[in-house]
């Protein structure tokens, strides 16, 4: 329920595309929304990881912004592989 969700900006553009908000009370994400709270939850962590390896690999480049967005979009794509294959390793083979 973020609060820019409940906006009456954001509640007709909605209606608007013909989408129907379901508003999720605190608390019961993980009973509405279990992929957030599992595989999603596991694989931002993930994400999170292979990105903060490369930013202490690499902290001068990365402080100086010497970083081509090319490279970064590479790195990426990368950085997701990795992840999305250890969180079909956790859930496959329960590690």
């Amino acid at each position: 329920m973020h609060r820019a969700q409940k906006t009456p900006t954001f509640k007709e553009a909605a209606r608007n595309k013909k989408v129907q908000l379901v508003m999720i009370p605190p608390g019961c994400t993980e009973f509405a929304q279990p992929l957030d709270v599992g595989i999603n939850a596991q694989f931002k962590r993930l994400l999170d990881d292979e990105a903060s390896k490369f930013r202490s690999a690499r902290l001068e480049d990365y402080v100086k912004g010497t970083i081509s967005v090319g490279e970064r979009r590479i790195l990426m794509t990368k950085w997701v592989s990795i992840a999305w294959k250890k969180v079909c390793t956790i859930t496959v083979h329960g590690l």
